[in-house]
């Protein structure tokens, strides 16, 4: 029988062989929903840096203003993918534009197909908010 801290040493050992879970990513959109990890959604969202997703809040679900960037994104955000609809109906504001240079992050507009592509990928190297419109 093993003692305590042979034990220990072989769990240790086998924690350190498990490969840490990936952040979730998205799987499918259609119009009015997107399934993120394991969970399908019908309104829009945001997906913060750490992979936390939340319902998107905003005034005009067609209009990305630099209040709700403001409030979307986090201290480690360099990347916003912005899904503007399956449509490519939503746009981003001026302002909004304008909040983004200032605080040196990039922000980028594509209809939400390309959107979510567009999130798994640069998940992987790129500290990325994902904002994504789910209708038109």
């Amino acid at each position: 029988m093993a003692g305590p801290e042979e034990a220990y040493r072989e769990l240790v050992a086998k924690e350190a062989g498990k490969k840490k879970p990936s952040r979730p990513q998205f799987g499918w959109t259609t119009f009015g929903m997107v399934k993120f990890g394991d969970e399908t959604f019908s309104h829009d969202v945001v997906v913060s840096t750490a992979g936390e997703v939340y319902a998107r809040r905003t005034d005009d679900s067609h209009l990305l203003d630099s209040k709700e960037l403001d409030a979307s994104v986090d201290a480690n955000t360099r990347v916003v993918v912005f899904g503007t609809g399956q449509y490519d109906v939503a746009k981003v504001s001026g302002d909004a534009k304008t909040w983004a240079r200032k605080n040196k992050i990039e922000v980028v507009a594509l209809p939400t197909p390309q959107a979510i592509e567009d999130y798994n990928k640069r998940k992987k190297k790129d500290q990325v908010t994902a904002i994504i419109h789910v209708t038109c």
